[in-house]
């Protein structure tokens, strides 16, 4: 499987869990919760980890870091080479 390949599922399975995340979320602040402040804050925090924790997930990604995936796939940076 090519790299870039691998970079496009990568970029699918994390797309799917933040969405799982941000269901699951939902119900719970839906009862927990009632201001919508509380709400954003604790959703940016959660954004903030979640990225960490793909940053540290090597599959799918060069040198474990999918933005250099991602930025070598882009013709502009092919264009330099």
């Amino acid at each position: 499987m090519t790299d870039k390949k691998r970079s496009y599922i990568r970029t699918f399975v994390k797309g799917v869990m933040w969405e799982l995340l941000g269901l699951v979320l939902i119900y719970i602040l839906t009862y927990s919760v009632q201001t919508s402040l509380t709400y954003i804050s604790i959703r940016i925090v959660l954004y903030f980890i979640y990225h960490r924790i793909w940053k540290m997930i090597k599959w799918g990604a060069k040198n474990g870091n999918a933005a250099l995936v991602e930025q070598a796939n882009t013709p502009a940076s092919q264009a330099g080479d």
